[in-house]
């Protein structure tokens, strides 16, 4: 099986207005559903690009990244 309530959810966030990514490693595990991540606050006013990946966890091996959209920064 591919996919397991243990599998690590990794973020990738891209502004393009500061030309800079950020990136979340292991930000949740698939079974949270959701997670909270804290962009630098110089990041407010923006809109910034997502994507995500998901790793095993004995980390040997890694989903495609999937492109989540454009996001607004508050």
């Amino acid at each position: 099986m591919f996919s397991k309530a243990n599998d690590k959810a990794t973020f990738i966030i891209y502004n393009p207005q500061k030309e800079k990514f950020v990136t979340f490693k292991d930000a949740a595990q698939r079974l949270n559903k959701e997670t909270v991540m804290q962009l630098p606050k110089t990041f407010t006013d923006d809109t910034v690009h997502a994507w995500m990946q998901y790793t095993n966890a004995e980390d040997d091996m890694v989903s495609t990244s999937v492109y989540l959209g454009e996001i607004a920064v508050g």
